[in-house]
């Protein structure tokens, strides 16, 4: 039979699908010295706030770049490097300010407005961070599934849209990031507890243990754990 609702039902999505609404973007971690003179209080404060306001976002995508060589007129593709597409989050603006002060911060530490001159150093640990994570929930609250990301910094701050016709919204504006690389969150991590863990080992194995370790000083930052979405102590490892 070609069609029959009950195989559907039996093999297709027995879980009910994952939900694309169900996630966070989460930073443990940002660049030094951004909230000396801001009119952010605290790192977990500016955490909480960029967590609720991240109203999209996406799971990265896996690109291995092709080589074609050339045999009479015939293309053969060989796998070339692994390429790794920039990140888009989109944002909700509230009237403080705060996320989109922020952002033009990072920006303005990595190229002056004005002298085109690093803020500080021309350092990439100035601007970079070494965690950033995106988060799939379950229906149930359970966590699905963990990406983090490395060595990430802004590449552009969008305009934000306006017009006297405009009423009845919420002004919005998305942030492009440019990272390193990105790679699962295992599962066995004590942090994790992810019910749709990855079937291979990223290979990288530096990131994936509990200590952060920065100047040889062992640092405990914030990580969301378990179904719960509570925010608990946790270490990872930058260098």
């Amino acid at each position: 039979m070609p069609f029959n609702v009950n195989s559907f039902r039996a093999n297709g999505l027995v879980l009910g699908g994952a939900r694309p609404s169900l996630f966070e973007v989460f930073f443990p971690v940002f660049p030094p010295g951004l909230f000396a003179d801001g009119n952010l209080a605290t790192k977990s404060v500016f955490g909480d706030k960029l967590t609720f306001l991240c109203n999209a976002a996406s799971i990265p995508a896996s690109r291995v770049d092709a080589i074609p060589v050339y045999y009479f007129g015939r293309a053969i593709n060989f796998a070339g490097e692994r390429a790794f597409d920039p990140w888009n989050v989109t944002i909700l603006n509230d009237e403080d300010f705060k996320v989109r002060d922020f952002f033009e911060a990072w920006s303005n530490r990595i190229n002056m407005m004005t002298a085109n001159i690093a803020e500080t150093s021309s350092d990439p640990q100035d601007y970079k961070v070494e965690l950033a994570k995106v988060i799939q929930w379950g229906k149930d609250g359970s966590l699905l599934r963990e990406y983090n990301f490395f060595g990430m910094w802004p590449s552009i701050v969008s305009d934000i849209q306006l017009a006297w016709e405009q009423g009845n919204r919420i002004e919005t504006f998305d942030v492009r990031f440019s990272y390193d690389w990105w790679e699962p969150a295992l599962a066995g991590q004590p942090d994790q507890s992810q019910i749709a863990e990855a079937s291979y080992d990223p290979g990288v194995g530096i990131f994936n243990d509990t200590n952060i370790v920065s100047d040889n000083v062992s640092t405990a930052v914030p990580t969301l754990s378990g179904g719960s979405g509570a925010i608990t102590p946790q270490s990872f490892r930058v260098s």
